[in-house]
């Protein structure tokens, strides 16, 4: 949105330097590699169940809209898992709304530091980020780095970029029928969820530093 944004004040694209946002990919492949033959060792010690793992990983603040989340799982199988990462001045009020859907497995385990963080994101099978308001959502970044899958709102700013068919779903904020219906959908295709997550690792790819650099060093040349 960047990119149609300058294009929009008559800027032509060869005056536009792609740098993709990025985080270390590096760092969380060698962690995903390392242990994605650990996946149940680690939920044992994190204390999650065997179910279907939803990670929402972000503030417990309203722009969030982490019970849009809460209510679409609220009503599906008893197969879920929903993990929460992150603290917030809604915690009680988040706490309070899983418990009133007794079907739900859920475990709320506040802030994580990024070491942390790593353990929650291999137990992962599924990304999801309703937010209403997110310039670009790193975290999503991070979880294609362990091949998961992602369902985000329209109102995030990544998923343009990031959201492609191929990995996973965007649905218009607030519908939350729409993301139920996209999350039961993964929980009973195991086998569409691995393959969105392969994808996922794969587009990941080409947001990266290494990417940011050459496109920096090719920039460069032109001077």
């Amino acid at each position: 949105k960047n990119k149609q944004f300058f294009k929009s004040y008559g800027l032509k694209d060869f005056k536009l330097i792609h740098l993709p946002h990025a985080v270390d990919n590096d760092r969380f492949r060698k962690y995903f590699d390392q242990h994605k033959n650990s996946q149940q060792e680690i939920r044992d010690k994190l204390g999650l169940s065997n179910k279907f793992n939803i990670l929402f990983i972000g503030r417990l603040h309203q722009e969030k809209r982490i019970f849009d989340l809460i209510e679409a799982v609220g009503e599906l199988t008893e197969r879920i898992q929903l993990t929460i990462v992150g603290d917030g001045k809604l915690q009680s009020e988040v706490r309070l709304a899983l418990e009133s859907y007794p079907n739900i497995s859920f475990k709320m385990v506040g802030f994580k530091n990024q070491k942390e963080l790593l353990e929650f994101y291999i137990t992962g099978d599924l990304m999801v980020l309703p937010s209403q308001l997110e310039t670009w959502g790193l975290v999503v970044n991070e979880a294609m780095n362990f091949n998961l899958p992602i369902i985000l709102s329209d109102k995030v700013g990544c998923a343009l970029d990031l959201c492609l068919e191929k990995n996973g779903y965007v649905f218009k904020m607030g519908d939350i029928n729409t993301l139920r219906k996209y999350i039961h959908y993964l929980v009973d295709n195991p086998k569409v969820t691995k393959k969105l997550g392969v994808e996922s690792g794969e587009v990941i790819k080409q947001y990266s530093y290494e990417k940011i650099i050459k496109n920096l060093v090719l920039s460069l040349s032109d001077y």
